[in-house]
């Protein structure tokens, strides 16, 4: 089964969740919104935008990337994976699934 996701960054610089509790996937597929100002950053708790020294994947406006589990763990949790944003309001849109 495939579920979807939004995560807005209300205040570029501070980082969001894709999930506020416990949610297990297999994959993360995150796509910055065409709509976006700028960049946003996907990452751990350390992510962080352009203005404090990136830390993480940054994806221009438009652009995706996926996230997978690491061999040898069961899952990924998207309440681990965070965003941030170069600008207030920019933000990603996911889906994920669990095999």
């Amino acid at each position: 089964m495939i579920h979807c996701g939004r995560a807005t960054v209300a205040t570029a610089g501070t980082k969001v969740p894709l999930a506020t509790t416990r949610t297990p996937a297999s994959w993360v597929l995150c796509t910055s919104d065409p709509a976006n100002a700028n960049y946003v950053y996907i990452g751990d708790v350390n992510v962080r935008n352009l203005a404090a020294g990136p830390v993480g994947c940054p994806l221009d406006v438009g652009n995706w990337h996926i996230l997978r589990e690491v061999t040898g763990t069961p899952y990924i949790d998207l309440k681990d994976i965070y965003v941030d944003a170069d600008a207030d309001g920019d933000s990603v849109s996911y889906i994920y699934g669990l095999n």
